[in-house]
C-alpha cells in the first residue's frame, strides 16, 4: 500500500460510515486537507514522515497550487499530522518484532476509498481476491467508482471474496457494466434462503437488478419470468427491456406490473391500444401518460378522451406529446375543467380564460403555463379568489404582482 499515489483533484470530503464522533470531526476538515497538499507525486508513505511532507508542500507557491487546481490553504501542522497518523494508520512490525513502518488501518482505508481526491490507480490497487471484505463493500458503494473498477471488483469476488453485500451493491450501481451485472446475477442464481440470505434479500437484489439501466436484455428477459411481481414490475419500467417481453408482461395478472408496462415508451402501438381498454383505471392512466403517444395514435386518443376516469384525462392533458386539438372537446365540461388545470397549451388557456365560468377562471389563474397577458387580464377580475390565485402563481409577471399589492378586496 505504500506505493499507491493519491489523486489531486479537489472536492468535498465524503462521509465515512459509522466513525467515532471525535474521529469524524477531525477527519472532516483534515483528511482532504492532507490529500490536497500531497500533490501529484505524493505517496501514502508521506503520512509516516510528516515533517518532510510539510517541507515539500511548503515550497509550493500559491500560484503553483492554483496551476494544478489546488486551493491555497495553510499546510497541515505537526499536530494535524500526528493526529491523522494516530487515527488512520497502524504500525508494521518486522520479523523480530521491530517496527518497520506504517500502513493504513481500517478507518484509513475507508477514508481513502470514500474521498473523491483518491486516484484511480490507488483504488485499483486496493481490489484483489485477498482484500478485506469491507474494502470491496466500500468500493461497490462508492457512487463514482468507474465501470472498469467494478469489473475488477466482480473478478475479485469470483476469485475468493464472496461478500454478498458487494453483489447487492453492484445490482444498483449506476456504473456497473452489463457483464458485471450478469455475473452478479449468476452469483445469486442458485442461492437459497438461509440465515444469512433471506428470500427478501434475494428479491431486493433482483428488483434493483431489474431497474438498472445497464442490465442486459437477456438478463431482463429472465427476470421478466420471476415469480415475484415486484421484480416483473421493475422489468416493465426498464427502458432496456425487450419489446417481446413488454408484450408478454402487458397481460400480467398483477395490476402494478401492467401499470409499469403501460408507461414504457417502447411499448408497441397495438399493445398500447389494447391496454387503453384495461379494466384497471390506473393502467389506462399510465397509457395516457406514455410519452410515445402522438397524433398518429388517433384511435387510441379517441378511446382515452372518452374515458370516464378523471386521472386518465389528467394524464392525457399533461402529456407533452398530446395536442389538445387532437382529442379534447371544449364543449364537454369535464374536458374544460381538466384542461384549465393541467393544459400547457397557451392558445387553449386563452380560450378557456375567455369563457364566463368562474370555476374555469380559478384553475386558469393557478396554471403555471398560463400566458403572462392572460394572467394580467385575470388580475382585473371581479372575483377576488381569481385575483388571489393570480398572485399565488409563480408565472405572474412582477408588474402584475405590484398591481395586486394594492388590492385590499381579495
Amino acid at each position: 500500500m505504500t506505493d499507491d499515489s493519491f489523486g489531486t483533484v479537489s472536492g468535498p470530503f465524503i462521509h465515512i460510515e459509522d466513525p467515532h464522533p471525535a474521529v469524524e470531526q477531525l477527519l472532516g476538515p483534515l483528511f482532504p486537507k492532507v490529500l490536497i497538499f500531497a500533490g501529484p507525486g505524493a505517496h501514502i508513505s508521506s503520512l509516516r514522515n510528516y515533517q518532510c511532507f510539510r517541507d515539500k508542500m511548503a515550497r509550493l507557491s500559491a500560484d503553483a497550487l492554483r496551476t494544478i487546481e489546488l486551493p491555497a490553504v495553510p499546510p497541515p501542522t505537526d499536530i494535524d499530522m500526528m493526529a491523522l497518523r494516530e487515527i488512520l494508520t497502524e504500525p508494521i512490525y518486522g520479523p523480530f518484532g521491530m517496527q518497520d513502518g506504517w500502513k493504513l488501518n481500517t478507518l484509513g482505508l475507508k477514508a481513502l476509498i470514500a474521498s473523491p481526491l483518491t486516484s484511480h490507480r490507488a483504488l485499483a490497487n486496493m481490489i484483489h481476491p485477498r482484500a478485506p471484505g469491507f474494502v470491496l463493500v466500500a468500493m461497490s458503494k462508492r457512487p463514482s467508482t468507474h465501470s472498469d473498477l467494478l469489473d475488477i471488483l466482480v473478478d475479485a469476488v469470483l476469485r475468493g471474496n464472496h461478500d454478498q453485500d458487494v453483489v447487492f451493491n453492484l445490482a444498483r450501481h449506476p456504473n456497473a457494466s452489463a457483464n458485471a451485472l450478469t455475473t452478479a446475477r449468476s452469483l445469486l442464481a442458485n442461492a437459497t434462503p438461509s440465515s444469512s440470505l433471506s428470500s427478501d434479500a434475494i428479491t431486493y437484489f433482483e428488483v434493483h437488478l431489474a431497474r438498472n439501466k445497464n442490465t442486459s436484455k437477456r438478463d431482463l428477459t429472465m427476470l421478466s419470468r420471476n415469480r415475484n411481481p415486484l421484480v416483473r414490475e421493475a422489468v416493465g419500467l426498464n427502458l432496456n427491456t425487450d419489446v417481446a417481453d413488454l408484450v408478454t408482461l402487458s397481460s400480467d395478472t398483477d395490476d402494478n406490473v401492467r401499470r409499469a408496462v403501460a408507461a414504457n415508451p417502447n411499448l408497441p402501438r397495438e399493445t398500447m391500444i389494447a391496454m387503453s381498454m384495461d379494466d384497471d383505471a390506473y393502467v389506462r392512466a399510465a397509457v395516457a401518460s406514455n410519452t410515445s403517444i402522438d397524433k398518429e395514435f388517433a384511435s387510441l386518443l379517441v378511446s382515452l378522451c372518452n374515458d370516464d376516469d378523471m386521472q386518465v384525462l389528467r394524464n392525457l392533458a399533461c402529456n407533452p406529446n398530446v395536442s389538445v386539438d387532437d382529442c379534447f372537446d371544449l364543449e364537454q365540461p369535464s374536458h374544460r375543467a381538466i384542461l384549465a388545470e393541467y393544459s400547457e397549451a397557451p392558445h387553449t388557456l386563452r380560450t378557456l380564460a375567455g369563457m364566463e365560468d368562474d370555476d374555469l377562471l380559478l384553475s386558469v389563474a393557478t396554471n403555471k403555463f398560463t400566458p403572462a397577458d392572460v394572467l394580467s387580464s385575470l388580475a382585473g377580475s371581479t372575483n377576488g379568489t381569481v385575483r388571489m390565485n393570480v398572485a399565488r402563481n409563480f408565472a405572474t409577471p412582477p408588474s402584475v404582482l405590484e398591481q395586486l399589492l394594492s388590492d385590499t378586496q381579495a
